[in-house]
C-alpha cells in the first residue's frame, strides 16, 4: 500500500504547489525551499471546535507573489469556513483557487461565466421549443401538399431550428460540468437527486431530438416522406420531453418531495423517485413555461414574416408563415 506520509505531512501538496509557483513565475521554485507542516498534529478537539465554528480545517498549499516581485509559498492546516469552496474538498480530490489583482476571485470570475452561459442556454434552447412546433407543422404541410415552396419553407424552419439546438448544445454542456465546478457543495448534498432528472434529460429527451433532428437533416432523400415528417414531430416532442425533465429539476429545488436527509445529514438521498419527479410545483411550473414558450416561437415566427414582408421578397412564404404564427399565438395565449 502506499505510504500516507506524503500525504499526511504535506510532502505531495508541496510538490504540487512548487509546480504551481514555477509554472506562475517562470522560473523554477524547489519544493526543498517552501516550509511544509502537514495535519499530523491536528486532533479531534481540533476537528470539533473547527465544527463549531461552521468551518473545516484543510490542508492548503499557497503560493503568493508580491508587488516587489517578492514570492512566498508554504503548506499549513488552516481553518477555512464552510462557506468557501474549499471546504468542500475531501478525501483524494484537490483544487486550485486563485486570486489576482485586476481579475479578483477567479471562482467569482467562473460563475460569471456561468451566468453569461445560462443567458444564452434560456434565450435559444425555449427558442427551439417553441420553433420545434414550427416545423413540425411546415413538414406536415409539405407532407400533404407536395408542393416544392411547402418543402422549401419546411427546410427554412429546420435550417433555423438547428441554429438554435447547435447554440443550446455547447452551452448546455458546459452548464452541467459548471454545475459541479462551481458549487461543489450543493452538487455533493443534492447530487443522488438533482443529477438524476439531468441524467434523464440526456439519455431520453436528448437523444430522442438529436437522432430524429439528424433524419430531417440527412435523411430526406433516404427515409419515407411519412417517416420524414413524423421525424419532425419526435423532433418537437424531444425539446418538449427535455423541458420536463430540467423543470423537474428546478420544481423539486423548490417544493422538494420524494428525498430525506442522510443519516448524518451530510447529503439528501432520494426515497420516492415519482414523488420528487412529480413534486408540488412541476406541473404548474411546466405548463406555464411551455406555453410561454409557443407563445415565444409564434411571435418569432411572425418577426420573420414581418421581415420578408417589409422588405418585399418572398411574400407567399411570409404570408403563411403569418397566418400559422397568428394561429399558434392566439392559442397559446388564451
Amino acid at each position: 500500500t502506499k505510504d500516507p506520509g506524503d500525504d499526511v505531512d504535506g510532502r505531495d501538496a508541496c510538490r504540487k504547489i512548487a509546480i504551481l509557483a514555477s509554472l506562475a513565475c517562470g522560473h523554477h521554485v524547489y519544493p526543498d525551499n517552501i516550509p511544509a507542516r502537514g495535519i499530523r498534529d491536528i486532533t479531534v478537539a481540533d476537528i470539533k471546535a473547527a465544527e463549531k465554528l461552521d468551518s473545516a480545517i484543510k490542508l492548503i498549499a499557497w503560493y503568493d507573489e508580491g508587488e516587489n516581485g517578492n514570492m512566498a509559498a508554504g503548506v499549513e492546516p488552516m481553518l477555512v469556513s464552510n462557506a468557501n469552496q474549499l471546504a468542500g474538498v475531501d478525501d483524494v480530490f484537490n483544487a486550485v483557487l486563485m486570486k489576482g489583482d485586476m481579475l479578483g476571485d477567479v471562482v467569482f470570475l467562473s460563475r460569471l461565466q456561468f451566468a453569461l452561459t445560462v443567458i444564452f442556454h434560456f434565450l435559444f434552447v425555449p427558442l427551439s421549443i417553441g420553433l420545434g412546433l414550427f416545423v413540425a407543422l411546415t413538414q406536415t404541410r409539405a407532407y400533404k401538399t407536395r408542393d416544392p415552396q411547402d418543402e422549401a419553407d419546411a427546410r427554412f424552419w429546420v435550417k433555423i431550428f438547428t441554429l438554435t439546438f447547435t447554440v443550446g448544445v455547447a452551452t448546455g454542456i458546459t452548464m452541467e460540468f459548471s454545475f459541479g465546478t462551481n458549487w461543489a457543495n450543493y452538487s455533493r448534498f443534492v447530487g443522488d437527486i438533482f443529477g438524476a432528472p439531468l441524467a434523464a434529460e440526456a439519455l431520453f429527451a436528448f437523444f430522442l431530438e438529436s437522432v430524429f433532428l439528424g433524419v430531417l437533416l440527412f435523411g430526406r432523400e433516404r427515409v419515407s416522406p411519412k417517416f420524414y415528417m413524423v421525424s419532425s414531430w419526435l423532433v418537437w416532442a424531444g425539446s418538449c420531453l427535455s423541458a420536463l425533465w430540467i423543470l423537474i429539476a428546478n420544481s423539486w429545488m423548490q417544493t422538494p418531495a420524494g428525498a430525506e436527509l442522510n443519516a448524518d445529514g451530510t447529503e439528501a438521498v432520494i426515497t420516492d423517485f415519482f414523488s420528487a419527479a412529480f413534486n408540488p410545483s412541476i406541473f404548474a411550473r411546466y405548463t406555464h413555461t411551455v406555453d410561454a414558450l409557443l407563445i415565444m416561437g409564434a411571435f418569432v415566427a411572425m418577426a420573420v414574416a414581418g421581415w420578408y414582408m417589409l422588405k418585399g421578397r418572398n411574400a407567399e412564404f411570409a404570408m403563411k408563415t403569418m397566418r400559422i404564427a397568428a394561429v399558434v399565438g392566439i392559442v397559446t395565449s388564451c
